[in-house]
């Protein structure tokens, strides 16, 4: 039996990965700023375009409509403020509305948080849908 093993190398289990067993936490990528500011002025404006401007300034004066555009600016300035101050100040949540709300009032106020982000994900998305074909068909 040993002449069948004569010449042949033991058998060593393969080195393990340099990284197997251990997490090791990778830090996100940072978008600039002026990444972000051109991403929200995108959104603004994408969606902006499907809910016919001419129509909105047949039935206001400019200056009504640079004051809703502004009101809409500071709501979401406001929000990213806010998103971004929790975020600077529990940095181990990391599951956005759901996490937060969890953090500051339980389960209850988790669920319905989670629950009315998304029905108004779900109702913003159709009023653009909407708007697209609104455009599209007139």
């Amino acid at each position: 039996m040993a002449t069948h093993l004569q010449g042949t190398q033991p058998v060593v289990p393969p080195a393990a990965h340099p990284l197997a067993g251990s997490l090791r936490k990778v830090e996100p990528k940072r978008l600039s700023l002026s990444l972000l500011i051109a991403l929200v002025v995108g959104s603004m404006i994408g969606s902006g375009i499907f809910s016919l401007p001419q129509n909105m300034a047949a039935s206001a004066g400019a200056g009504a409509i640079l004051i809703g555009w502004l009101i809409t600016g500071v709501g979401m300035l406001s929000l990213a403020l806010v998103y971004q101050t929790l975020s600077n100040r529990q940095p181990a949540l990391d599951n956005g509305v759901f996490a937060y709300a969890r953090a500051l009032g339980g389960e209850y106020l988790s669920f319905n948080s989670a629950w009315g982000y998304w029905i108004s994900a779900w109702i913003g998305n159709g009023c653009i849908q909407l708007f697209l074909l609104l455009t599209l068909y007139s």
